[in-house]
């Protein structure tokens, strides 16, 4: 009778290459973050840090329930980079948390409702219990436009319909005033920028949703939009939010040289991982999603809530959003 022994042993010489070519693929995976730069391929593998995260955690809870000892120290690197990547979530809030006594605050909803989603009526009357103040609105079609003109009769503001996916609307309950309203780049997708009068004084808002990163030519319409919006808010007057579906991922260099030219900090860091996209290509359904909605807030505010809600037919979450202007701007506001 013939020995498995070797049989055996093939088998886990292949498993513990295959641990370690895993563990070097991801470690190259967290490292674009820092390569972003280089070409366009390396930004959109940028924007997985959470899954290779997940991954890193997965693969070394394998190794070891598998007791492939040897090979654990090369899922070190990976494991650090994911909590590395993470920590902004979880360590420190850039934008205050508010006293939640504080009445004269701003609720406002940022949300890619999906062209091609016909749950309109779950999706508005989603919104309508909310009872927001602002609720800009992304992949708004002509479909769209006629449910929220029905539905949503109380706001006021711009509503651009387009029957691709670059539709957008920024609502409010109180006065609104379009400061401008452009396509930055050569894709010819709205950028809306307004100032909206509340009680407590006036803010602007500015409304995004860019082409994705899919071709060099769309990255580069990306960053052209994203460096204007980020040019909008660094020049503001009064304190200004920006809210969107950026296609953009925290770990981006565009990201980071937004905040840096914005002057704005998420109002997610700090508040734990909330993704709000979650594409066909992330087909397990326990894993989390992308992180490419935002809500960017100027030093002015302070945040009451930030929590996502249900998609409702959509691919994305909405981001849900109380915040407070901090009371000695309140003070200074005429």
């Amino acid at each position: 009778m013939k020995s498995e022994e070797p049989t055996t042993t093939g088998k886990l010489r292949k498993l513990r290459l295959l641990i370690v070519g895993a563990a070097v693929c991801l470690s190259l995976g967290q490292i674009t973050p820092w390569l972003g730069d280089l070409h366009w391929s390396l930004e959109l593998v940028c924007h997985f840090q959470i899954q290779f995260a997940f991954a890193a955690v997965a693969l070394l809870l394998l190794a070891w329930l598998v007791r492939v000892r040897r090979e654990l120290p090369w899922l070190i690197l990976p494991c650090l980079l994911g909590i590395f990547h993470l920590s902004p979530y979880y360590l420190e809030h850039k934008v205050p948390a508010a006293d939640l006594s504080d009445e004269t605050s701003l609720k406002i909803i940022s949300y890619n409702v999906l062209s091609s989603n016909t749950r309109h009526e779950d999706a508005l009357n989603f919104l309508i219990a909310q009872n927001a103040d602002v609720i800009a609105l992304y992949e708004v079609n002509s479909a769209w436009a006629d449910a929220i003109d029905s539905r949503l009769n109380e706001f006021q503001g711009p509503m651009h319909q387009r029957e691709d996916n670059f539709g957008i609307s920024l609502i409010s309950r109180w006065p609104i005033e379009i400061i401008h309203f452009e396509s930055p780049d050569a894709s010819g997708v709205p950028l809306l920028h307004a100032r909206i009068t509340l009680p407590g004084g006036p803010v602007e808002v500015i409304a995004c949703h860019p082409v994705p990163p899919g071709t060099s030519e769309n990255l580069q319409s990306r960053d052209i939009f994203i460096d204007r919006a980020a040019e909008l808010a660094g020049s503001a007057t009064d304190p200004v939010l920006m809210v969107g579906d950026f296609n953009l991922s925290r770990w981006s260099p565009t990201y980071q040289r937004l905040l840096t030219k914005s002057n704005l900090a998420n109002c997610r860091d700090g508040r734990g991982l909330k993704s709000t996209w979650f594409p066909r290509m992330i087909p397990l359904g326990f894993l989390p999603g992308l992180e490419i909605d935002h809500a960017l807030l100027g030093p002015e505010f302070s945040v009451k809530s930030y929590t996502v809600g249900p998609k409702h037919g959509s691919d994305h979450s909405p981001l849900i959003l109380e915040v407070a202007l901090k009371p000695a701007e309140r003070s200074n506001t005429p």
